[in-house]
């Protein structure tokens, strides 16, 4: 009896027994690994998920092929066994995609599936040519069409990022112009989604693929919105975080009263007790703080320190206590007084996470688009658990360009000073702009869509060990660290810490938020280019008699 053969015997019995202890027992007592890889072993699993079969049944089906194939790449087998099966490999994952994200609709099953195409593309350019062919344009009409979880839809975009990032250029040229319309509806979806980050990764696509599709279709990109186009013309995107910053603010604030994710300056951000600085970057003139309805979180981009990379924090409402809002001030090294909105953040108590932020403290800048904020957005997003004391009299009306006279402080009021983030930063000589007139040297930051941040996200991703046949387990969390301040610790460079008497001395509960490393760039970005969409989606469980007759989508 081959392995193929086995295999197929120990999964059945799995699913019959809702339980992975034979399945794993039998991979790993298997000497060669490389031996159970190969040509026959794909068509069985692509048999296997096609098959008709109940809702829970299809589920361990699916969850079986993703821990054989996660096996597979954890045994460190030869890569060149994987590019000769390329073509297989990469139809296997886009169907394992396909379904999870579709038919059986499961999270957990589609960022399993994200994560193992993931790892090939990384491993290999062949591997990532062969799934830029074979999947791009599944991954395009699903993200396009289909809204799943926001997890999910962040991860699916970091996907096809990678893809268009790890091809060959050659590969892109010849691929891409089928594909034009789903990035029409890519970009007018931008002017609907309610969160900074997914807006950034649909961004980034776009960016890559624009180089090729401007040449046959010039208004391609936009077209609810077309002066919006011209304004995306005007970035290169070589500098990609600043740039896509200026560019989102613009579009987001042009949208006006179907705006979803609200932009203002910060002055100060504290969370427990650590005080973090804003982006070093010529471009990122502003400490920003992204509100975002369709997440319903605060988002921003920061750094510990010079040395290290700039870092996501996303402070999701349901893991938010209480906000207290209240006048405040905030003083400049210059001794310059900032009228300013104090927000005490209480985060819910998550013992499973004890190295995140446990408090937060972040001070906006005072102004009349944080006070169309709060009213609109901030009081939305955290509904009842938000309240203000906030008084805005101090302000000009709208429209005027004159600011009434700063008041001193009153005695209950906490000035806060803004920590000194001008610190230069060992210079980094590629990703630069190319107009730059800035002599100082620049941290770049990152873009999300280069490595996959969502799957390190502290709020989604838990590490689950079990002899269960459980579809829901997911990646792993990476961080060792007890506590926030351990993970500031340890880091070589140190950071400002802010006394308490600056906090007023309340005390903060725990919480659970996003705290994501973010690692700078490694090239400019490669733009690539697309064309036109095909119809509908057929059934992919039809009575087709090739057994890899390539991947086509379900009715609906």
């Amino acid at each position: 009896m081959d392995t193929t053969t086995q295999l197929s015997g120990v999964i059945q019995t799995s699913v019959e027994e809702r339980s992975v202890e034979k399945l794993n027992t039998f991979l790993l007592s298997t000497p060669d690994t490389s031996e159970v890889l190969n040509s026959k072993t794909l068509v069985y699993f692509y048999k296997l998920i096609k098959k008709d079969a109940k809702h829970e049944v299809k589920c361990l089906h699916v969850s079986c092929v993703l821990s054989c194939l996660q096996h597979f790449l954890d045994s460190d087998i030869d890569i060149s066994i994987w590019e000769h099966l390329a073509d297989k490999v990469s139809i296997l994952c886009g169907l394992l995609f396909l379904i999870s994200a579709t038919l059986i609709n499961n999270n957990s099953l589609v960022d399993r599936s994200i994560n193992i195409a993931m790892h090939m593309i990384q491993s290999s350019q062949i591997l990532a040519d062969s799934m830029l062919r074979k999947m791009l344009e599944l991954l395009l009409q699903t993200v396009s069409a289909v809204m799943y979880s926001n997890n999910s839809q962040l991860l699916t975009l970091v996907l096809i990022s990678s893809l268009l990032q790890k091809s060959t250029r050659e590969t892109r040229r010849k691929t891409l112009p089928s594909v034009s319309i789903y990035m029409t509806k890519l970009s007018n979806n931008l002017l609907v989604c309610g969160d900074y980050e997914t807006q950034v990764s649909m961004v980034e696509i776009l960016a890559r693929c624009w180089t090729f599709i401007k040449e046959d279709c010039p208004g391609a990109l936009f077209t609810n919105c077309p002066s919006i186009l011209q304004h995306f013309n005007s970035y290169t995107f070589l500098n990609f975080d600043p740039e896509c910053r200026l560019f989102l603010n613009q579009v987001n604030s042009s949208l006006e009263d179907r705006q979803l994710v609200y932009s203002v300056p910060g002055l100060v951000v504290i969370a427990d007790g650590v005080s973090l600085k804003k982006p070093l970057d010529p471009l990122y003139k502003e400490f920003w703080l992204d509100f975002n309805t369709s997440t319903r979180s605060i988002s921003f981009y920061y750094m510990i320190s010079r040395e290290e990379n700039w870092e996501v924090m996303n402070i999701e409402e349901k893991h938010v206590l209480y906000v207290m809002a209240r006048n405040s001030f905030c003083k400049s090294k210059e001794g310059e007084v900032i009228p300013a909105v104090k927000m005490e953040i209480t985060m819910k108590v998550d013992p499973t996470k004890p190295n995140l932020p446990k408090a937060f403290k972040i001070y906006p800048r005072k102004t009349c688009e944080f006070a169309n904020a709060e009213k609109n957005f901030i009081s939305k997003i955290f509904k009842e658990k938000y309240k203000s004391e906030v008084s805005y009299s101090d302000l000009p009306l709208e429209g005027t360009g004159t600011q009434l006279p700063i008041p001193h402080p009153k005695f209950d009021e906490t000035a806060v000073t803004i920590p000194d983030t001008s610190v230069a930063a060992n210079p980094v000589v590629d990703q630069l702009p190319e107009k730059s007139d800035s002599e100082e040297s620049d941290l770049i930051g990152p873009s999300p869509a280069f490595e996959l941040r969502a799957s390190e996200k502290k709020s989604v991703v838990e590490t689950k060990t079990s002899h269960q046949l459980d579809v829901s387990d997911s990646s792993q969390d990476s961080r060792g660290f007890d506590t926030f301040a351990d993970y500031v610790k340890g880091l070589k460079t140190p950071t400002d810490v802010v006394n308490d008497d600056i906090s007023d001395g309340n005390n903060m509960l725990g919480q659970s938020v996003t705290v994501e490393s973010c690692k700078s760039k490694e090239e400019d970005l490669n733009k690539t280019g697309n064309s036109c969409m095909k119809k509908e989606c057929k059934n992919y469980n039809s009575g087709s008699k090739e057994e890899f007759f390539g991947i086509v989508t379900p009715k609906k």
